[in-house]
């Protein structure tokens, strides 16, 4: 123990990090609920560590300068193996935790000179150190970005459109309707293709807005919803569509996104365009207002 004390104050073993305190009552080995909460934040912060490094602590108990020095020293190692052995019995199952040292200074990092009670409860207590360093967080500047001006851009269209099928006619209803599930099935692509299920945009809906001038949009929604209704010989058919736009800093694909009501019964579908695809589709990527 000697031997492995003095190397340790001549600084020879590996370097440490104080990491927590414990105080002490006076003459006391026994860990408070202020220190008890002092360690429950240690098993928490190095749980965490212990999953992807490895760590050794050591503890270094210290007493005030009242008592004799081998008193002290002994009052040092008990406060010392108290908070190892809460250590040990937490993280010894650990195979990253590689052991704990406990070493006893007594009363040599004490202040000689102080009386006051307050001031030697701060040389009654446990220094944990740990091998393992925090690494300071990286402190990332960005350099100023040019400001870019405001352009008017789309946020959203509003299609609709009815057709009227005679029933009587060859093509029954049943076939009628799944002719059209299988037209649902278009999401982006060609505004014309678009616009031959769907109708013509009704302007007086349109939503725009202003935007940051480099933005682009990355996510298209597409609402579509079909209905109908048997008038007579005549199935009236019924299509709305709703297109909104989400524009951000460009990125290499757009997310087009498609909820589609046949009928009362939902359906949902997604897929992701190429950039240099969507920004040949005037649906995908609408024109300035």
């Amino acid at each position: 123990m000697a031997q492995n004390l003095s190397e340790y104050l001549a600084g020879k073993t590996s370097d440490k990090t104080l990491i927590a305190i414990i105080r002490f009552s006076t003459d006391s080995a026994a860990i408070d609920d202020a220190g008890l909460t002092v360690l429950s934040l240690l098993f928490r912060n190095f749980r965490l560590i212990l999953d992807i490094d490895r760590v050794q602590f050591t503890c270094v108990g210290l007493a005030d300068r009242r008592g004799s020095f081998g008193y002290n020293i002994d009052l040092g190692m008990r406060r010392a193996a108290e908070v190892k052995a809460r250590i040990d019995r937490v993280f010894g199952f650990l195979p990253n935790y590689t052991g704990m040292a406990a070493y006893s200074l007594g009363e040599l990092e004490a202040n000689q000179r102080i009386s006051k009670a307050s001031d030697l409860a701060m040389d009654r207590q446990v220094k944990i150190y740990s091998t393992w360093t925090p690494v300071p967080a990286k402190v990332i500047v960005k350099p100023p970005q040019a400001e870019h001006p405001k352009v008017m851009r789309v946020l959203s269209k509003h299609f609709e459109t009815f057709t009227s099928e005679n029933v009587t006619r060859d093509n029954s209803s049943a076939d009628f309707k799944s002719g059209i599930k299988s037209i649902l099935s278009i999401i982006g692509g060609d505004l014309d293709t678009f616009e031959n299920v769907w109708g013509s945009e009704n302007k007086s809906q349109r939503v725009v807005g202003n935007r940051d001038g480099s933005y682009r949009v990355n996510k298209v929604t597409i609402n579509t919803s079909f209905s109908f209704d048997t008038r007579g010989a005549a199935l009236m058919s019924f299509y709305s569509a709703d297109v909104k736009y989400e524009w951000g800093e460009s990125h290499d694909y757009v997310r087009v996104e498609g909820n589609q009501a046949i009928d009362g019964k939902a359906d949902h579908t997604a897929k992701y365009v190429i950039r240099t695809e969507a920004d040949r589709s005037d649906l995908l990527t609408p024109p300035d207002p």
